[in-house]
């Protein structure tokens, strides 16, 4: 690895989030002026010594570890790192993308990765994302900004990169730690939700509304029978991301949680802050970017013209349940990315789309099916194109078409799904396009296929 300088920025020691950047000096210059385009500051290790010591005295929001000079020496410094302890979000900076090298990587908790032949811009977003900041026009963002969704920038005309929501069900924290942990997921920009005080049932929100992406709870006096719900729904959702606070020494429940993926599992009394980084860390585990809900906020007005669209908050969701009463499917699949792409909606609306397409309103159901078969043709490849933009490549299959809300689509990954909604001008319902993909790079061990019950639809 080469040895790195001293990286001079001009927001050292005043910044509230810092970047520890270990390897060569000339990455590490590109990452402290992308930095200091977020307002972060930024410092740099030549070794994987140097990085421990470095993370012993001072806290970083995110490590960025250089594998474009010596490849094993960056895998051998962020492992040091994860052994000794240190979680902090890591990604690195390559010159290719290998199977063989992600599969080193993977089980040191890698975040992300950066291609060194990306734009300036592109790495800024990047730092972005993992840091949970908004990327300004100019001047610094602040931690935990979001951008708005939901129209053109009023001097370009075009979309905004699109912030994705989550909401964090909040369980059994109680004051003072509760209301500030709740405090601390706001600012992180995330949107924390808690069960009404004495409720039985806490865990009863996450079945009334899809949209809950994580769980923060704590363990500590939690009712049996709450804690056999949380169990079960640990079981049965891998994508709900969850973090727990240890139960006093002695209880065996955070072991029966741990070895359900329930990860960290943190210490009674820990910051509220901290949890709520862990929170968003967990929430961030993932292979979509705003960017890429940018890219359908902008692609599906146009494919869909004639057909006045709102963009709506892009979210993350962990149901199978189908959104719309039909629903057009694709399957991608190559050596970088597999997954589906999806676009839901009321049948009416893509009889109308047929109607615009074929210039007379369509005479059979076929036609319809047509219609929303070409329309998740067009959106896959707009989702395909932003993707091979950024190394991952793939294929798609024809499309599928379902109708009915009764049957459940069970995806055999544990990352959630990213739904990008659309309000329809003269329907009541939205139309609703959802992608579940996955990078293979990111391929993990335990991401074994699941059991599929009669009359669901499997996808990878």
């Amino acid at each position: 690895m080469a040895t790195a300088a001293h990286i001079a920025s001009p927001v050292r020691g005043r910044a509230a989030l810092r970047i520890l950047v270990v390897g060569g000096a000339a990455v590490g210059r590109r990452v402290a002026l992308a930095a200091d385009r977020l307002g972060a500051g930024c410092d740099a290790a030549a070794s994987a010594a140097e990085a421990l010591h470095r993370t012993a005295r001072a806290g970083y929001a995110l490590v960025i570890v250089d594998l474009t000079g010596d490849p094993d020496a960056g895998v051998d410094a962020l492992r040091a790192l994860r052994d000794a302890g240190v979680t902090t979000r890591a990604l690195v900076v390559t010159d290719k993308l290998q199977t063989s090298l992600f599969a080193r990587l993977m089980p040191l908790d890698l975040a992300g990765f950066v291609l060194a032949a990306a734009p300036d811009d592109e790495l800024v977003g990047k730092l972005a994302g993992a840091l949970g900041v908004s990327v300004p026009a100019g001047g610094s963002a602040r931690p935990g900004a979001r951008d708005a969704a939901g129209g053109p920038d009023d001097e370009t005309g075009e979309f905004a990169p699109a912030a994705i929501g989550a909401r964090v069900l909040v369980v059994n924290v109680a004051p003072p730690a509760g209301p500030e942990l709740v405090r601390a997921l706001h600012e992180i920009g995330l949107e924390p939700h808690e069960p009404a005080d004495g409720d039985p049932h806490p865990f009863a929100l996450l079945e009334r509304d899809e949209r809950f992406a994580a769980v923060a709870v704590s363990l500590n006096g939690l009712p049996e029978e709450a804690f056999a719900r949380l169990r079960q729904i640990a079981f049965d959702n891998p994508q709900l991301k969850c973090v727990a606070m240890c139960a006093p020494a002695g209880d065996d429940r955070a072991d029966q949680l741990a070895a359900l993926g329930v990860q960290p599992i943190l210490p009674l009394g820990t910051d509220p802050a901290e949890v709520a980084a862990a929170v968003a860390r967990r929430v961030g585990e993932h292979d979509y970017d705003p960017a890429v809900a940018a890219a359908i906020q902008d692609g599906l007005p146009s494919i869909m013209a004639g057909i006045r669209l709102e963009p709506m908050q892009p979210l993350l969701r962990v149901s199978s349940r189908m959104l719309g009463e039909m629903t057009a499917i694709v399957e991608l699949g190559g050596e970088d990315l597999d997954g589906c792409v999806l676009v839901s909606g009321n049948p009416l609306l893509f009889t109308r789309l047929a109607r615009d397409w074929l210039g007379e309103k369509p005479r059979t159901k076929d036609l319809v099916w047509d219609a929303a078969g070409e329309l998740i043709n067009r959106i896959a490849g707009v989702v395909r194109t932003h993707y091979a933009a950024r190394g991952l490549r793939s294929d798609q299959s024809t499309p599928t078409i379902v109708e009915g809300d009764a049957v459940r689509l069970r995806h055999r990954t544990r990352k959630p799904s990213l739904v990008v909604p659309f309000a329809v001008e003269s329907f009541s319902t939205p139309v609703y396009v959802e992608l579940v993909l996955r990078a293979k790079s990111a391929d993990r061990p335990d991401e074994a296929p699941e059991i599929v019950e009669a009359g669901e639809i499997e996808f990878f």
